[in-house]
């Protein structure tokens, strides 16, 4: 069984926070993760539309067969961040996209954002959302309508809408097939196993957060889950990067 970590962010933090190629390859490897989504943090020096911190993304993953780049975007740019999409998807060879409400201040449900999830869609990559009931911008709640807008998007939803918004996030999930959930800073192993009950043990993927998260830390949760290991820790991943038949 292949694991494969969805969230994981490499460059320098504007809260100071850094994570290295080589740093997060010793965490994967410690627990044992063979496959890691990578994009950009909320960083220090993104160049327009995150464009610079893409560029170093695409640099990272071409020669790794460990790794797979997603490009970060600022929905508030506007028609300049759905043509940042574009590049990096078309121009780069990323393989989806991250959105953070709450640090570029936007919500999922805003024209802008809505633009760029109808580009990834059009583009067939996936896009993976900071979701955080009580942060601002980033309730689960949001997500509903964009689901609903943009039907043919993959939608996942980061960290499951966190402590107070894990039954929202996975309503929206139950009412949208486009939409998963992603375990990231989930602690309690039965979150995971409500979620799978729900929407099915399909639409559940594995995340750490790193490093932020452990991955070692996050594994030992999902194992100690009752769900489909296999599809969860791995398998639902690949079929969302399109790295293996459904």
């Amino acid at each position: 069984m292949k694991i494969v970590d969805f969230h994981n962010h490499l460059g320098e933090d504007v809260d100071g926070t850094v994570q290295t190629p080589a740093m997060l390859e010793a965490r994967m490897e410690a627990a044992g993760v063979d496959l890691a989504v990578v994009f950009p943090f909320n960083e220090v020096d993104p160049g327009p539309c995150f464009s610079k911190a893409n560029d170093r993304i695409a640099t990272i993953v071409e020669e790794r067969d460990d790794m797979v780049g997603f490009c970060r975007v600022d929905p508030n740019y506007g028609e300049d961040a759905v043509a940042e999409v574009e590049r990096a998807i078309e121009e780069l060879g990323l393989s989806g996209v991250k959105l953070h409400p709450r640090s570029q201040a936007f919500y999922p449900d805003d024209p802008e954002a809505v633009r760029v999830v109808e580009k990834a869609a059009d583009l067939g990559v996936p896009v993976i959302i900071h979701t955080a009931r009580g942060e601002p911008f980033s309730d689960p709640v949001k997500i509903d309508p964009l689901a609903e807008e943009v039907p043919d998007a993959v939608i996942v939803m980061a960290h499951m809408g966190k402590v107070r918004g894990y039954d929202a996030a996975i309503s929206v999930a139950e009412d949208h097939e486009n939409v998963y959930l992603e375990t990231s800073l989930v602690r309690d192993p039965s979150v995971i196993e409500r979620a799978a009950d729900v929407v099915g043990d399909d639409r559940v993927v594995f995340g750490s957060d790193s490093p932020y998260g452990s991955p070692s830390a996050a594994l030992e949760v999902v194992r100690a889950a009752d769900v489909d290991h296999d599809l969860v820790l791995g398998g639902n991943a690949l079929r969302i990067l399109g790295l293996k038949s459904p």
